[in-house]
């Protein structure tokens, strides 16, 4: 019985010897303690060399097993540690391991859960021990993380939890790596990063870990932000600032093998984006940081070299082993926010080697010769040279590769450089297969393929670069590498190369000794400090009280005879011999009085008064980011405030995001108290009339003493106005916190206020010669002594900002505007009907012409001729709008006499008005407004090349951008306008936009929009559906916003997104754009984490995009919320198990077919599809086109109807989809055959009818292609929709490209040409899904201001 059971245990024993290998670093072929890496690299090779589907071997089944089991263990970093402490393989089923964190659990059973949500915002980036160990550690060497402990149980994490939302959102776009580690479940990671306390905030630079002391109680993120930056290490980029450590620095590209960067920037100090940045490409740059604002004569010096002017941009320079030829690329940006991290990488990515770099490690070896598959193959072209002695032959092959460089295709060969006598066991197996002697005066150059990380196949070009530096011989070899055709017959195992540039072992130990050092600081508790402190404070008393003995005890020397002054010629300030000219004391400083002239002097120039002429220009057609800055003044005092004004000001001088004023406080003293009453809570009038006398209505008492505000206190005030977010900023001595009494005139305390702006004597005040403020010693000449202070904190972003709903308009004019406007009519065609009625809310449509007189000494000229045309609505941009233009009545159009003199005016009449220049003080400003919505409508893709100047408010440095509306600005003459009044609209006539409406009735419009879009999903019209939908929320966001967040009225009007958003889930469901359903899913789940609806709306989109572990993660989610939907889960559930096997069957059929090799003959002539919108113009022009050349091609639209332009731009001609162009033909000669003749479209469509019958629609054939053309971006979307909402049967390929052309009849032409030069360069490869890359790329290269984009997708 005992032999039984003993045979049986050994049978056992083998079969789990069998499963668990016994040393998994022998079954990889490792030695024991390898890096992840090397595990990676190891059990990558071996699983594709005993891939039983590879591997013909019998016993290769159990041995891909062994490996994969092997790669378990060693890439589970607990198992790992423990076979390398133990020896054995402990398969135990492990626990959580929550340590003292999770010590609440055995009282709560871990049924509540603590706090922590599924949403929570540290779900986000949460990492475990494996991804630590594997990848953020490793990674750390090139990019910090910064990392958040936090648990469940922890109330004090989840209080801070925005404040590390917003850390993360500022970090991560730089390049910060982003961590959460939840103490619950990953209680080991916090034990190896040595956390005591959550939460706890870290960072994890180059394998080290800088715990943050500072109090997480008052958190905020602006401190973590900026430690964040300060515990990177700056020898990544260092600074300089003078001429020879540039040329140092540029120069030393041969020694360190690496391009340099130079980064110039505004600031003394490095941007954390640029710290970032290099760190992450320093294994192949080096990078140095110059302050452009530096005064070191030097940095000028460079700058003039450099060919930089401005001192404020952002410049980027990379130099690679060609310095004296200048940077090989550069960047340069006017402001650091628009340099975004993604363009910063773009342009290192292209830069990042030398032209000939040398292999000097593995970082070098991975990126020039990468592991590559068999076609297209990556060949690495090696010249193998000593260090020294064969410097020569590496300058004239970087010559040669210099000259050639368009020429060869980087994508498929890589050139280098190797140091045979450094890289000696590197070569060793690939010159164990070399034949033959060298020759003296030539050098072997190596042909390396990698097709594997451990395995290469090459071949020896014996001698093949002469000393000479001939180029023919290797003409023709290149040659053989672009077609492929150079045989690479030998094979070798591909080693590590020798880091030639690793640490020193001095470097080495002192870093060693640095990091011990910060360990101590870092992990040393407090019960561990105090008594090591302590005893080092002790032997410092005793030296301290032993040196105070020492020097209390001993004997004086003899005091030496002190010098004389009275022998010496120096000047002393007690001498009475000392004349009053050389005793003045002089510290260099300018009169201050002087400093005050020349500040006026400089910006009298910049500062207007505001007034009704001024008022658009400095307040309500202010720019987004621009701010007006008013000072109030009077007449009597305008002059010394204006200095002091002034002098404050003058740093912002240059800031062309502020404009400079003053109010005149006698004449526009309601302007200011309008204003300040619009701070005052809503009501508060109402409230004033009815508790007048109530002793308890402060804020009734507050409104009587600001209608009764005392000018003279006003005086000094100065007003920061943001004319686009509607709100100001106030500066006064006395305005120091909200409820601060005596400010401005009157008190929250009901007493009597004291008029702390009064002259010296009361009794004479016109023997007054200063106004002085006599409360609390505030006086005209110090009332803005605080104003410089004020500023900087309004420039930090620290001063209180009052919104209001809308700007008074009750300033004065220096015009008499007691008359009637002074306009002139005259009747030029009579209109009919009745003159209309215009309430608030009309509508006019009518067509307008500005014409300019040349010469108004005399009046207005009579004759035409006398006139010039400066604006005209039925012309094109830049004299006009191209349509009519549209005024709504009562929406205070920012020039009133549009609306006086359309009132007078007839439906159809045609009338001319001479208008007055003091009516027409806005026209130039609004003349530009409407001028550039014009341009940004006719122009959408050259926005920024046309009047991009940028100009705020008064100041306008820079001009209009329009020569007639500067001259109007600085020369105002009279205009005449004359009026064609097309349409008149009351409000029950049309939709009003948005932007019309009250927030009462922009309320209503919502619950409006919102029946109207479930209606039209009841008769299934989604798309219209969506439209409805989108413009509801966009109206509900402007509502929200004027809310403040968290209040009652902000979420009500929060929870009524639900409803949209989940209406907005269904349709994008319906039409089959998941990724949309999922993203509005999304935010309904944000308002209402447990919704039905929206958890099972994305779990169905999830579904659709084969996303199957969200999908059950959802309807888990959604079972657990609502137990009666477990019928409707199951399904789900048996829908996504019927998908999996699908898929996992086509899969493994894809990769037999790959395994085997090529299944059959390609297809003998390429089918081409191209697509517009319509298949009107651009598809059917590249349709003709093709035909003719031969090539096999079909022309489609994907939009919802095939759309002509009609006589009006709202009213297009619609037709749908097979209706035949001679039906379209005939409908257009009905219509207007002159009008179509004219604009092309009766050509354009006799053309297409000669071509095919009718226009197609891509979404409805049945048909298979093997390339797709779209001819606009949009449509480009509109295909891969069409193929993402299909259900991919066949696996049959199609790719998919986008050349983006015009739709016109011009750049159809052109496009055509460019469709079959493409067409015909596919048609010419011999393996398109391997070439279409590179024939794309050489397209664009010719084609560079066309969007070319490429996707593959599947039948």
């Amino acid at each position: 019985m005992l032999l039984r059971g003993a045979f049986l245990l050994a049978i056992l024993g083998a079969a789990f010897c069998s499963q668990f290998p016994q040393d998994p670093y022998a079954t990889l072929g490792l030695r024991k303690g390898a890096s992840v890496r090397d595990i990676k690299k190891a059990y990558k090779s071996l699983a594709r060399e005993w891939h039983p589907d590879k591997n013909n071997n019998p016993e290769a089944g159990e041995k891909f097993m062994s490996i994969n089991k092997a790669y378990e263990v060693l890439s589970d970093p607990i198992r790992k540690e423990r076979y390398d402490k133990y020896g054995a393989l402990d398969d135990s089923p492990q626990g959580h391991d929550y340590h003292h964190y999770g010590g609440f659990d055995s009282f709560f059973g871990g049924g509540f859960g603590g706090f922590e949500q599924q949403d929570s915002f540290f779900n986000k980036h949460r990492i475990s021990m494996r991804l630590y160990s594997h990848t953020i550690l490793e990674k750390s060497h090139q990019q910090p993380f910064i990392l958040f402990a936090y648990s469940g149980y922890c109330q004090l994490c989840y209080r801070v939890e925005p404040i590390w939302q917003a850390v993360v959102e500022d970090l991560e776009p730089l390049g910060y790596g982003v961590g959460t580690i939840n103490a619950m479940t990953d209680g080991n990671l916090l034990e190896k990063l040595r956390v005591t306390h959550l939460p706890s905030i870290m960072v994890l630079v180059e394998g080290r870990v800088i715990h943050y002391r500072g109090s997480l109680t008052h958190l905020n993120a602006k401190s973590v932000r900026v430690w964040a930056r300060d515990v990177l290490p700056h020898h990544f980029l260092p600074s300089l600032n003078t001429h020879d450590k540039l040329k140092r620095f540029v120069d030393q590209w041969k020694t360190t093998n690496k391009v340099s960067v130079l980064i110039l920037g505004a600031t003394p100090e490095p941007r954390l984006r640029y710290l970032l940045t290099a760190m992450k490409y320093s294994p192949t740059a080096r990078f140095y940081y110059v302050h452009l604002g530096d005064s070191n004569p030097e940095v000028h010096e460079m700058r003039e070299a450099l060919s930089i002017k401005c001192t404020q941009c952002e410049n980027v320079l990379v130099f690679n082993d060609v310095p004296e030829r200048g940077p090989i690329a550069r960047l340069s940006i006017s402001h650091v926010n628009q340099l975004m991290p993604e363009s910063l990488s773009t342009l290192l990515d292209q830069n990042k080697f030398l032209t000939l770099p040398r292999l000097s490690s593995n970082v070098y070896l991975d990126e020039l010769c990468p592991v590559s598959s068999r076609n297209p193959r990556r060949l690495c072209v090696i010249l193998v040279a000593m260090e020294g002695s064969d410097d020569r032959y590496i300058d004239s092959y970087r010559q040669f590769i210099m000259e050639r460089k368009t020429r060869l295709n980087a994508d498929k060969i890589t050139l280098s450089y190797i140091y045979a006598n450094r890289q000696t066991e590197w070569l060793k197996p690939f010159l164990e297969r070399r034949t033959g002697n060298a020759e003296n005066h030539a050098r072997d150059i190596l042909v390396l393929w990698r097709y594997e990380h451990v395995k290469a196949r090459f071949v020896w070009l014996k001698g093949a670069w002469k000393e000479s530096g001939s180029d023919t011989a290797l003409d023709s070899v290149f040659s053989e590498l672009l077609r492929n055709s150079l045989k690479l017959d030998e094979m070798a195992a591909v080693g590590n190369l020798k880091d030639e540039y690793s640490p020193s072992w001095w470097t080495k130990m002192s870093r060693a000794i640095i990091r011990m050092l910060e360990t101590l600081w870092f992990h040393a508790t407090k019960e561990e400090t105090l008594p090591v402190l302590s005893v080092f404070g002790t032997l410092l008393c005793i030296f301290l009280a032993y040196y105070a003995l020492n020097y209390m005890t001993r004997v004086e020397p003899k005091e030496k005879r002190r010098f004389s002054p009275a022998n010496s010629n120096e000047w002393h300030p007690d001498d009475p011999n000392t004349t009053d000219k050389q005793a003045l004391h002089t510290d260099g400083k300018k009169d201050p009085s002087q400093k005050t002239k020349k500040a006026l002097s400089v910006m009298e120039p910049l500062m207007h008064e505001l007034r009704a002429e001024s008022y658009f220009g400095m307040v309500r057609l202010l720019k987004p980011g621009c701010r007006s800055v008013i000072l109030l003044v009077d007449e009597e005092n305008r002059q010394p405030l204006l200095e002091q004004f002034a002098r404050n000001i003058y740093p912002l001088r240059n800031n062309k995001t502020f404009s400079f004023g003053y109010l005149m406080v006698e004449k526009n003293l309601p302007w200011f108290r309008k204003l300040l009453e619009h701070t005052l809570p809503l009501g508060e009038e109402e409230k004033a009339e009815t508790n007048m006398a109530s002793s308890s209505g402060k804020t009734a008492s507050m409104y009587e003493r600001l209608k009764a505000i005392n000018p003279r206190q006003t005086i000094g005030t100065v007003l920061v106005l943001c004319g686009w977010k509607l709100y100001f900023s106030i500066y006064h001595p006395m305005h120091t916190t909200p409820n601060k009494k005596h400010f401005l005139g009157f008190e929250d305390d009901g007493e009597e206020a004291s008029d702390y702006m009064t002259s010296e004597n009361d009794d004479d005040d016109d023997t007054s010669t200063s106004v002085r403020r006599s409360f609390k010693g505030v006086s005209v000449q110090n009332v803005l002594n605080g104003f410089g202070n004020w500023l900087d904190r309004l420039l930090e972003g620290s001063i209180r900002r009052y919104y209001i709903p809308e700007w008074p308009d009750n300033l004065k004019s220096d015009v008499d505007m007691s008359e009637k406007p002074k306009s002139v009519k005259k009747t030029l065609n009579a209109g009919r009907g009745q003159v209309p009625q215009y309430v608030d809310g009309t509508k006019a449509i009518f067509n307008f012409e500005v014409l300019r007189p040349s010469d108004v000494s005399n009046g207005m000229p009579e004759s035409r001729d006398a006139y010039e045309s400066i604006e005209d609505t039925r012309k094109g941009y830049p004299h006009g709008y191209g349509r009519p233009m549209e005024l709504i009545f009562g929406k205070k159009f920012q020039l009133a006499i549009f609306e006086t003199l359309l009132r007078s005016m007839l439906v159809d009449e045609i009338s001319q008005f001479d208008v007055e220049t003091s009516e027409l003080h806005a026209y130039p400003l609004v003349s530009k407004k409407l001028r550039d919505l014009a341009h940004s409508r006719e122009h959408k893709d050259d926005d920024c090349k046309h009047h991009s100047n940028h100009m705020c408010a008064a100041s306008m440095v820079d001009g209009t951008g329009y020569a007639v509306l500067d001259e109007l600005m600085k020369k105002p003459t009279p205009l005449r306008f004359i009026f064609h009044l097309l349409q008149v609209q009351n409000p029950q006539e049309y939709e009003a936009e948005g932007w019309q409406l009250s927030a009462e009735d922009k309320l209503k419009s919502v619950d409006t929009l919102k029946q109207q879009g479930n209606q039209l999903v009841m008769e299934k019209n989604y798309l219209p559906a969506i439209e409805k939908y989108r413009e509801a929320l966009t109206r509900l966001d402007t509502l929200i916003l004027r809310e403040k967040p968290g209040d009652p009225e902000w979420e009500a009007l929060d929870q009524k997104n639900i409803a949209l958003y989940l209406n907005l889930s269904q349709c994008y469901l319906s039409t089959g754009n998941y990724y949309e359903a999922i993203g509005t899913s999304d935010e309904a789940l944000s308002r209402d984490g447990t919704n039905e609806k929206a958890l099972y709306r994305r779990a169905r989109a999830y579904i659709e995009t084969w996303d199957f572990d969200k999908a059950r993660n959802d309807l888990n989610a959604l079972v657990k919320a609502h137990p009666t939907s477990t019928n409707l889960v199951e399904a789900s559930l048996a829908e996504i198990q019927k998908k999996e096997a699908e898929g996992n069957s086509t899969t493994k059929n894809i990769y037999r077919s790959m395994f085997k090799g090529d299944s059959g003959p390609l297809v003998e002539r390429i089918r081409f599809a191209v697509t517009c919108s319509s298949n009107m113009n651009r598809s059917m022009e590249a349709h003709f086109f093709l035909e003719k050349r031969g090539i096999n091609i079909r022309s489609f639209g994907t939009g919802n109807q095939v759309k002509l332009p009609g006589r009006e731009a709202n009213t297009p001609n619609c037709y749908e989809f097979g209706t035949s162009y001679e039906h379209i033909y005939q409908d257009l000669i009905q219509k207007d055959k002159d009008y179509y003749t004219e604009n092309g479209l009766l050509n354009m469509i006799d053309r297409n009818r000669r071509i095919k019958e009718a226009p197609q629609k891509l979404q409805e054939t049945k048909e298979e292609f093997d390339v797709i053309i779209a001819l606009e971006e949009r449509v480009y979307d509109q295909v891969l929709d069409m193929f993402l909402s299909r259900e991919q049967t066949k696996i049959i390929p199609v790719h998919i490209i986008n050349v983006d052309i015009e739709d016109n009849h011009e750049e159809a032409t052109v496009g055509a040409w460019l469709v079959r030069e493409l067409c015909e360069r596919l048609e010419k490869s011999e393996d398109l899904d391997n070439d279409i890359d590179d024939v794309l790329a050489e397209f664009e290269g010719k084609n560079p201001k066309r969007n070319i984009l490429h996707t593959v997708q599947f039948y």
